[in-house]
């Protein structure tokens, strides 16, 4: 098994478990059975099971995030911009359930003080400076920018959950109702 694909291995058997049994109920010992990597191979990549949490939040917010990138037109109003957003957060995470489920839980853990990866964050920083000018400018309602992002991400997950559980839901006519409804909550009318 090559270094890249055993790695690999180890993510893709962490992301299940993590999902299964939580971080904290996963171990090492699990997730190198599960993988079938040595555990060798698994330290040689890994130095800790905090390591393997960090690599996959970061693998998988880096997924999401070039997912996102790559179907971004930056030229458009700010308005079809965030509903491309919106959009396209729906169409990812219901089709990287597994991914989605981790960094809902991963979110709220203790550990997500320490999970950052500025260089992704930056590459998207361009999208959201667009919605705080909007702020500025007086378009959208002025509010706290980490408040903005909750209020965001809370909204656009009851959608994502909401067509998980009622698979006739996921329609174009559905999600462009649910970007209507939150735009109307934040525009400055």
């Amino acid at each position: 098994m090559g270094t890249s694909s055993a790695r690999m291995k180890v993510l893709e058997s962490a992301l299940e478990l993590f999902n299964q049994y939580g971080c904290d109920g996963t171990s090492i010992k699990m997730i190198i059975d599960e993988s079938g990597v040595s555990n060798g191979g698994v330290y040689h990549h890994f130095k800790t099971k905090e390591n393997i949490i960090y690599d996959l939040y970061n693998k998988v917010k880096r997924d999401m995030l070039e997912y996102m990138l790559q179907n971004i037109d930056e030229s458009t109003s700010t308005r079809e911009l965030f509903q491309n957003v919106w959009k396209l957060q729906i169409e990812w995470s219901l089709e990287n359930w597994n991914a989605k489920k981790f960094m809902d839980y991963i979110s709220y853990s203790h550990l997500v003080k320490k999970l950052h990866d500025d260089e992704m964050v930056e590459k998207f920083d361009s999208v959201f400076c667009k919605l705080f000018k909007a702020m500025e400018q007086g378009e959208i309602i002025k509010m706290n920018r980490k408040y903005f992002g909750y209020d965001y991400m809370g909204n656009v997950g009851a959608v994502i959950n909401y067509i998980k559980h009622h698979p006739e839901a996921n329609t174009e006519e559905f999600i462009n109702f649910t970007f209507k409804k939150y735009w109307r909550s934040i525009v400055n009318i």
